[in-house]
């Protein structure tokens, strides 16, 4: 279709006759500049969710071309499709699924999520950093005795757990190795004089046992990577233990790597926009004698008696493309 000056597309997948979330299609919106040769302008759609009466989903895409095309290059042979497309001046920022529906949102109605989290040009940030809005719905809570969670719609979930030395978690599953994982989250406790230990972080997780391997950020901001069974206080030993590193910045950001193999790997953001591994080679792998794991989980914990430890979860991205 020629494009006479919309710069949003907007497309709704539907299958009417869906009895469940269908798979097995590809979906995506193309753009040409001669009616000839085609190129994407959009993500990949593979999975429209089921909603109790048909399956749907919704993309959009930015862009002024001469000719826009919707094309679905592989077809579920068990549904039939209907594409609704809409055209724009108006830009629209997002589009995020909320446990049975898609939200098209706009960059121009304010900051999307609420909170610290903005939508710039259809791209989720948090203080400046670009990030995938987890869905909190994917997370279970585990060992968290008596501790609070809190569940934000927009994609945040914040543990402000019991200053009791338990840890308090949110965990799901691990997709399959190899595999690549970024994971956001904002310190909220704040730091004193001997108000530690209080720490939070990320851990790989056996359901079965109880144990993990995780990279903290401790008291006073030092960055640890530790094995340890999941209510003790006392961590069972740590593979990198670094105290002349501290970690200031409002937002911790991880890339967990599992290549399949016997290690697995952490990575932290360097603040100059990659990910760095802590010193060297020889310091970023996480050992496989103390679990296997087949959870990842986010926690916080506190064993100073006086003050609780509050983290809010902002960005996950399995295998992320960006």
């Amino acid at each position: 279709m020629p494009n006479i000056g919309q710069a949003v597309h907007l497309v709704t997948l539907i299958y009417p006759a869906a009895v469940a979330d269908v798979t097995s299609f590809t979906f995506r919106v193309e753009a040409s500049y001669d009616n000839t040769t085609y190129f994407a302008i959009s993500e990949d759609i593979t999975t429209a969710k089921y909603n109790g009466s048909y399956a749907y989903a919704i993309t959009r895409c930015n862009g002024v071309y001469p000719y826009v095309r919707l094309r679905l290059v592989t077809a579920n042979a068990s549904n039939a499709l209907t594409a609704h497309y809409t055209g724009s001046l108006q830009p629209i920022g997002i589009v995020r699924f909320e446990t049975d529906r898609y939200i098209a949102a706009s960059p121009l109605a304010g900051p999307i999520p609420s909170g610290p989290g903005l939508s710039i040009n259809g791209d989720y940030y948090v203080y400046g950093r670009k990030m995938t809005p987890i869905v909190t719905t994917d997370w279970t809570s585990t060992g968290l005795n008596a501790s609070t969670i809190r569940t934000d719609g927009n994609g945040f979930i914040t543990l402000d757990t019991e200053p009791d030395g338990n840890w308090g978690f949110v965990c799901k599953a691990l997709p399959t190795a190899p595999y690549t994982i970024r994971i956001h989250y904002i310190i909220r406790s704040g730091y004193g004089s001997g108000d530690g230990p209080n720490q939070q972080g990320v851990a790989l997780r056996n359901s079965a046992d109880g144990k993990f391997i995780a990279a903290f950020v401790y008291a006073g901001g030092t960055f640890i990577i530790r094995k340890q069974t999941l209510v003790s206080g006392t961590g069972n030993g740590d593979y990198l233990n670094n105290g002349n590193w501290r970690f200031w910045e409002p937002i911790v950001s991880l890339s967990i790597q599992d290549d399949g193999s016997a290690f697995r790997y952490f990575y932290w953001w360097d603040g100059q926009g990659t990910y760095q591994a802590f010193d060297g080679n020889n310091e970023r792998s996480g050992r496989t004698d103390h679990t296997t794991p087949n959870q990842i989980c986010f926690g916080a914990q506190n064993t100073n008696g006086n003050y609780r430890t509050r983290a809010t979860l902002v960005g996950y991205d399995a295998n992320p493309t960006w």
